[in-house]
């Protein structure tokens, strides 16, 4: 089975999910298409304040006329805020990209200054690459509950020098992150506190300024560890967990102008990182 194929049915296991139908998806995608085959600009980004809480369920469905599309790379994503948390998207409909995500996960990068410097991320879904191999006995297969891997239920908390730490994907105060897969439209939202609290010790602290840097990278795919994996779990199919649900429903947002500056080695063609950065400028807080 393939990656992709994979990875749509891991994410479309997560318990009773709103289905929207085939032509709004198939319509999502020649709109996405026509959007990336025109559109490019520049690298600051002025964040949209978010009518009220957002409904961290990865459909993006609050997202409608927010998400830019990303220079040389076949993405679109978003940022918004409101007074206690940002809110990120991130999308593509590109068969390398969810490979590179599959494998090696993705890892929303952020720092307190808006430079180019990686000070904490989140990587999630976690990747292949990040599970032990699962062996399995041909005469005993496990069910699937026990084949499910932890792609969709943990993410990493990861530091300045690439270390992470596992938590459940609703362990953390404050963070909620989730993903979704349909009709080879890939799509993902995350949720950090703007401030560090009492309550909330993992957040983006920005400046006074308001201004905070924020990168997207996936994992390298190494050629021989997918092939290793394959042998390993003898091709088993896998299953996904269900998320929980934070947040209420937000209202619609306005399109924002340009696009963001992006770097894949070797094009997003190759198997090196797909990696952006953007300089996010956060509106008053408080209004």
């Amino acid at each position: 089975m393939g990656y992709v194929a994979m990875f749509t049915r891991l994410i479309s296991m997560r318990g009773k999910i709103f289905r929207r139908s085939a032509g709004y998806a198939i319509c999502c995608v020649v709109l996405f298409t026509l959007v990336l085959a025109g559109c490019a600009g520049v690298s600051v980004i002025q964040s949209e304040r978010a009518p009220s809480p957002l409904f961290i369920d990865g459909e993006l469905n609050d997202w409608t006329g927010s998400l830019m599309p990303v220079e040389n790379n076949p993405i679109r994503m978003g940022v918004r805020h409101d007074d206690q948390f940002v809110y990120v998207s991130f999308q593509t409909i590109d068969e390398t990209v969810l490979r590179q995500i599959m494998m090696g996960g993705l890892t929303v990068w952020f720092n307190s200054d808006g430079a180019k410097t990686r000070e904490m991320g989140i990587r999630y879904p976690l990747g292949r690459s990040a599970m032990a191999p699962i062996r399995i006995d041909p005469q005993n297969p496990p069910s699937r509950a026990e084949q499910q891997p932890r792609l969709l239920h943990e993410l990493e908390i990861v530091d300045k020098d690439g270390k992470g730490t596992r938590h459940s994907v609703d362990g953390v105060p404050g963070i909620s992150a989730r993903a979704y897969l349909e009709f080879g439209l890939f799509s993902y939202e995350l949720q950090i506190p703007i401030y560090t609290t009492e309550a909330m010790n993992i957040a983006i602290d920005p400046g006074s300024d308001g201004v905070f840097g924020l990168g997207f990278e996936t994992g390298a795919i190494d050629v021989n560890q997918i092939a290793g994996a394959r042998q390993a779990t003898g091709g088993a199919a896998v299953g996904g967990g269900r998320g929980g649900r934070r947040g209420g429903r937000g209202g619609r947002g306005s399109r924002r102008g340009g696009g963001i500056g992006a770097r894949g080695g070797g094009g997003y063609g190759g198997l090196d990182p797909v990696e952006f950065w953007s300089r996010i400028s956060l509106a008053t807080i408080s209004e």
